[in-house]
């Protein structure tokens, strides 16, 4: 009997946690065109294949022209070129969290300009650019229509199919393929303004960036071999600095992996990069989306899609997401899930738009009553979201146990300037760990700042003592001892530092970001043998935040979490070379390392670690037809030596 009980257990975890994938629906969108004329907007699934359609409206926009997106209205702009000297701003309305009854709304407005390519102030929409190749003129246009301001300076780019566009920092950044020279330029200038500031060739024959207030500019370059390399854009120096490889052709004369210059956004609850690429190879098209992390390049999730998608964008919620299930909120469901019900039974929250115990992310309004036991707003106890925390929030225990989520935590409480904290993709034990600390001033962008004080909490189980300290980072902050001092005292015995900043040059601050980062020795053993991975609890609190006429702002601190992964769980180290692998991606049943030298065995991983195969010998045939379409890392060893590569398969 105790085995069939077991078996029973087995097969129902099993179940939940693969149907967890493909019921996900991420607040990521995307734009597809079914036919001439005819575009769709679709909410996308960064896990799996699933895209659902939003709305479908009739427009002369063209997939993959110039597009933007104001983080703080959810509002997509859409350009449509109806005459040589004519542009449509189109604006639509995006949801913070796809939902089904969702209806957008459309607005038009005539743009007396030519538009090649557009961005917006992410923060205040009301700004918005524009450069036109036929004037070469970068513009700053009226939301409500017409030409604001003309640049001072025509800009030589040409190539209307490479141009990308995007605000960062109070800049304006132009970017587009110089075709005659095999090589790209990089030009900057203030968005207050638009005068021009500096400019910059780079060996690369595409460029495309993406950025992001708080977590900065990444983007995908591809140099005259078509080796497509994950890159950072140093916002004020114009160097861009690789990151990692990402997939590209193995045969270029025959095939060719490019990636859509308007199919690239930050997602910035995961510190990664989501891609649209295409693979053309004998004639055959196939479009993946793609997640990157923003560290290295790696692969996180890697997904076949039907059909090509463009024009990403990524919505933030103003408010941490409902799991239906996960009652206290941290990221997984299980018994522990009870507990706040408990507290808080019979309580009355705001209901949510949708009654449902569907494993999405779920917008609910934040209740600033938060459980003592790790912060979590008590709006997560209402499982099912009808307003009331009582027995029928179970079902959602029941329906969603071990399920797990990478939504962020609630803050402590509701306020002008929350404080935030930038986490690495991949943090384990052993290895030093750098978070960035920062402060979101988009919530009240009236205010200015010139210093603060807080306290950093968090768990010393995971940290090696006396290897705690802060670094200042040249940020929209200023430079560290020139313009700002910062300093750092740490209470290791009380799992505390405190962390002060200030500015020395009597100017207050706007912006946002990254103020400085938090640097640690992880300790050796804190993951328990049963498990890969377990989570770092951290906190901000007793936040103090001036300006320089010495106001206090209303600031506030974040519960939040770290997962922290077993120094076992990653497959390579820094010490192992890369490896070119054939065929790669692989349509056949095997793979082939028969030209690797020394060769002793070799291993096949799926992405989170786990060891699928060995083999010893026969290198020339590794037979690969057991296992479905997808991504999988493999290890190659010789006598002293540790070889790697990602291979993608198309079974």
């Amino acid at each position: 009997m105790k085995y069939l009980i077991v078996l029973i257990l087995f097969v129902a975890v099993s179940i939940g946690l693969k149907s967890q994938t493909g019921n996900h629906i991420h607040h990521l969108y995307g734009l597809s065109e079914p036919t001439s004329g005819l575009i769709k907007i679709q909410a996308l699934n960064q896990q799996s294949n699933i895209a659902v359609e939003i709305e479908t409206f009739s427009s002369g926009f063209s997939l993959g022209e110039a597009y933007a997106y104001a983080l703080n209205s959810n509002q997509l702009f859409l350009i449509e070129n109806v005459q040589p000297t004519v542009s449509i701003l189109n604006t639509y309305f995006l949801p913070e969290i796809y939902f089904s009854n969702f209806t957008g709304q459309s607005f038009l407005t005539t743009q007396g300009t030519n538009v090649s390519a557009f961005c917006v102030n992410p923060i205040f929409d009301n700004f918005l650019y524009s450069f036109s190749v036929n004037s070469g003129l970068v513009q700053q246009l009226n939301a409500n229509g017409g030409v604001v301001l003309n640049s001072t300076l025509n800009f030589d780019l040409q190539d209307e199919q490479s141009l990308k566009m995007f605000y960062f920092d109070d800049r304006i950044y132009l970017t587009g393929s110089d075709l005659a020279n095999g090589t790209s330029k990089i030009y900057m200038l203030s968005a207050n303004g638009l005068s021009f500031i500096d400019s910059a060739i780079v060996n690369y024959t595409s460029l495309s960036l993406s950025a992001h207030p708080q977590f900065g500019v990444y983007g995908i370059a591809q140099n005259a071999a078509q080796e497509n390399v994950l890159v950072e854009l140093g916002p004020t120096s114009l160097i861009l600095t690789e990151k990692g490889n990402l997939p590209s052709c193995v045969s270029c004369t025959t095939e060719s992996v490019t990636f859509d210059r308007n199919a690239l956004v930050i997602d910035n609850e995961t510190n990664s990069l989501i891609a649209v690429r295409s693979e053309t190879i004998a004639g055959n098209i196939a479009f993946y989306l793609s997640t990157f992390s923003l560290s290295d390049g790696s692969t996180i999730y890697e997904q076949a899609l039907s059909e090509r998608i463009s024009n990403l964008i990524f919505v933030k919620p103003l408010d941490d997401l409902v799991y239906p299930g996960d009652a206290n909120h941290d990221k997984i469901v299980n018994m522990e899930d009870l507990l706040p019900i408990g507290l808080k039974y019979n309580d009355l929250v705001s209901p949510r738009t949708q009654v449902s115990t569907a494993w999405i992310g779920q917008l609910a309004q934040n209740t600033n009553d938060t459980l003592l036991l790790n912060g979590a707003d008590r709006k997560h106890a209402d499982c099912n979201g009808d307003g009331q925390i009582n027995e029928v929030d179970l079902e959602a225990i029941y329906e969603n146990y071990s399920y797990m989520h990478y939504s962020e935590k609630s803050t402590n409480a509701n306020c002008d300037f929350p404080l935030y904290m930038v986490f690495p993709a991949l943090a384990k034990e052993e290895e030093q760990v750098s978070i960035g600390i920062g402060i979101d001033l988009s919530t009240n962008s009236l205010q200015n700042i010139y210093g603060l004080s807080f306290t950093l909490e968090y768990d010393t189980n995971f940290v090696l003592e006396n290897t705690l300290f802060t670094e200042g980072v040249n940020t929209w902050f200023g430079v560290e001892n020139s313009d700002y001092i910062q300093i750092s005292i740490d209470d290791y015995k009380s799992g505390k530092v405190d962390i002060g900043i200030t500015g020395i040059d009597k100017l207050n601050r706007t912006g946002g970001g990254v103020l400085l980062n938090g640097v640690w020795t992880m300790e050796g053993e804190v993951i328990p043998i049963s498990q890969s991975f377990d989570d770092m609890t951290m906190r901000i609190s007793n936040v103090v935040l001036i300006d320089f006429e010495e106001n206090l702002l209303d600031a506030c601190g974040i519960d939040t979490s770290m997962r922290v992964y077993s120094k076992e769980v990653s497959v390579f180290d820094r010490t192992e070379k890369y490896l070119d692998l054939a065929p790669n991606p692989s349509k056949l049943n095997y793979i082939s390392l028969s030209e690797l030298t020394g060769l002793i065995y070799v291993e096949m991983y799926d992405l989170q670690g786990k060891l699928l195969e060995v083999w010893n010998d026969n290198f020339d045939n590794m037979n690969i037809a057991a296992y479905n379409k997808g991504v999988y890392l493999i290890k190659a060893h010789t006598k002293g030596e540790s070889y790697y590569a990602k291979l993608l398969t198309t079974n």
